[in-house]
């Protein structure tokens, strides 16, 4: 048991040693999508929306030390995330809304966390199953909308992994290869 411990944790930092510039990016690295991904410190892709839910998040905790929460904007924060957040009506809004709106969701996700560190347990774990409850029937809806997002796209019908997430699979054979070479299983493959 311990020793299968600490071949998942050697698995685990080669693999974000190797795959770091993409553990955040969602989506094909093509043009279609190129508006739904940021490029950090130019060389670190990273999904916009997540962007904005983490810094919503993080700034909700930050600021949790200087302000004292309102509880009628967190509800009407929460109410609007709920809405907007809604597949239908989120894939029809302008990007710098959606923005507003994964950071919002940000700030939501922070209270329910802060609800539990100030000792609202209640209330915190139903915020959580709220919020876990709410994602579950919007991830849902979601897939059934990806399968639309390449729709039209020449690359689709050809059998082959998408110029898209081209980096993406370069990456992960290096780094099985390098895996492999750790784990002795390949001695003398060469670098791809």
């Amino acid at each position: 048991m311990i020793k299968n411990f600490f071949y998942l944790l050697r698995y685990k930092i080669l693999f974000i040693c190797y795959y770091y510039p993409y553990i955040f990016s969602h989506k094909p690295l093509c043009e279609k999508f190129s508006k739904d991904t940021f490029k950090l410190f130019n060389s670190v892709f990273f999904c916009r929306g997540c962007f904005f839910l983490y810094s919503g998040l993080i700034l909700t905790l930050f600021l949790n030390s200087f302000v004292k929460p309102c509880w009628n904007i967190i509800y009407i924060g929460l109410l609007t995330s709920i809405v907007f957040s809604y597949p239908n009506i989120y894939k029809k809004i302008p990007r710098i809304f959606k923005d507003i709106i994964r950071l919002s969701n940000g700030f939501v996700i922070g209270f329910v966390i802060l609800l539990i560190i100030k000792g609202y347990i209640f209330a915190g774990i139903l915020g959580i199953i709220l919020v876990h409850f709410i994602k579950k029937i919007y991830n849902n809806l979601r897939a059934k909308n990806k399968l639309k997002d390449c729709d039209g796209c020449i690359e689709l019908e050809s059998g082959k992994t998408c110029s898209g997430y081209s980096l993406q699979t370069r990456q992960l054979l290096i780094f099985e290869e390098a895996f492999s070479r750790k784990l002795g299983l390949r001695a003398n493959i060469k670098e791809i």
